[in-house]
């Protein structure tokens, strides 16, 4: 489901699974400032891929499990493993082997755009002011208030605020929630978003 123009979200079984690049991929929330890019979830089974070249401009991944490594074009490998972040560069052939079943978040965009990574743990009955481009909860149960209007957010679920627009995320749940702040890196050509938290 995704809200009104202040708080947007989705959450993967919401999403069916397609193919992209040959990959098992589910996108979530699709953004357009300060320029299109999208939060998906990628799925890699055991075992090698193929090499192949992205058509994107930019393209980020977050490690949420698995493990194995990673290959870029006339690059060392290098090995990755939950909490890994990935920055592939577009014009190059990228390859995967995963040891076993694997997941990342994945933010891609049209533009050359930079993605900031960070994450956070809040304890039941805890609350954060945040100014993230978008966040994507790992685990547990939020409550997220914008603008006078509030949103609960449950595991694996990608959420948006619109810009500039001041929100916090408190755990109503009874158990840690661990969630991932997403920002976007200022350009030349491009504004930013940071991907920050304050605690309360």
């Amino acid at each position: 489901m995704i809200s009104s123009s202040i708080i947007q979200w989705k959450c993967e079984q919401d999403v069916s699974m397609s193919l992209w690049h040959n990959w098992l991929y589910r996108r979530l929330l699709l953004m357009m400032t300060p320029a299109y890019w999208s939060i998906g979830v990628l799925d890699f089974c055991a075992g090698r891929d193929t090499p192949r070249r992205l058509r994107v401009g930019s393209m980020s991944c977050y490690v949420l499990f698995g493990q194995g490594h990673h290959e870029q074009e006339n690059n060392t490998p290098t090995t990755f493993s939950a909490g890994t972040i990935l920055t592939l560069d577009a014009s190059k052939t990228q390859t995967f082997e995963c040891d076993t079943l694997a997941r990342f978040v994945v933010l891609t965009s049209e533009a050359p755009l930079g993605f900031n990574w960070v994450t956070h743990r809040l304890a039941p009955g805890s609350q954060m002011v945040g100014n993230a481009a978008s966040c994507y909860l790992i685990n547990g149960t939020l409550l997220v208030r914008a603008s006078g209007g509030d949103q609960k957010i449950e595991s694996a679920t990608a959420f948006s605020i619109a810009p500039q627009i001041e929100y916090t995320v408190e755990n109503i749940g009874k158990n840690d929630a661990q969630l991932i702040g997403i920002g976007i890196q200022a350009t030349a050509n491009y504004g930013a978003n940071g991907a920050a938290f304050a605690q309360k």
